[in-house]
């Protein structure tokens, strides 16, 4: 018997943001294998597969195997590199506004793959957009602001990604509602 063969056909297959499944070829007089991840023993296997469930998403992760018998342990194969995902996420639709007489109130529907949203607000056109909140719900509420055209545009996040953004705007007007293509809000102003 003799130090087991370099294992060949190092492949892996990401299945979750934490599962990345590795295979190779099967090293003839190996009892173990050592699974290596970015140079640090994760494990080991009796066969030529082994499922790494605890890999980092999003990040790329180099894998090596080592075979393993009696007699000594073998060379590294030669790596590969698989970087784990996190489910894609998907821009919020159904953006609304609704208002009372003190708030204003922005919904949309859930997207897949978001862990979070961001709400941002912005007060004028000319003006660049400033983060509201960052929200695990679909819907955020605050004081219904001054007179004018308010924008506001949802987010999704995930670990990996955030979106484009989905954009809703609405103009408050004292009595008188305007014209403009957006919602508008009437209120009683001071």
């Amino acid at each position: 018997m003799t130090i087991p063969a370099i294992p060949t056909n190092l492949s892996g297959t990401v299945f979750s943001p934490f599962r990345i499944y590795l295979t190779w070829d099967a090293v003839s007089d190996t009892d173990v294998y050592f699974i290596y991840r970015d140079g640090v023993k994760i494990g080991t296997s009796a066969s030529s597969s082994f499922d790494d469930t605890s890999a980092v998403p999003c990040v790329s992760h180099s894998y090596t195997v080592k075979a393993c018998n009696k007699v000594g342990l073998s060379a590294a194969s030669s790596a590969i590199f698989k970087t784990s995902y996190s489910l894609e996420v998907v821009i919020p639709t159904n953006v609304e506004i609704t208002t009372t007489d003190t708030d204003v109130s922005v919904g949309w529907r859930s997207s897949p793959g978001a862990t979070s949203y961001r709400v941002e607000r912005r007060t004028h056109p000319s003006m660049t957009f400033s983060t509201q909140a960052v929200t695990t719900r679909t819907s955020f509420t605050q004081s219904l602001p001054a007179t004018g055209q308010h924008c506001y545009r949802i987010t999704a996040i995930n670990a990996c990604d955030e979106t484009a953004a989905a954009e809703v705007c609405f103009t408050v007007v004292c009595e008188t509602p305007t014209a403009v293509p957006y919602v508008s809000v009437t209120t009683q102003c001071p």
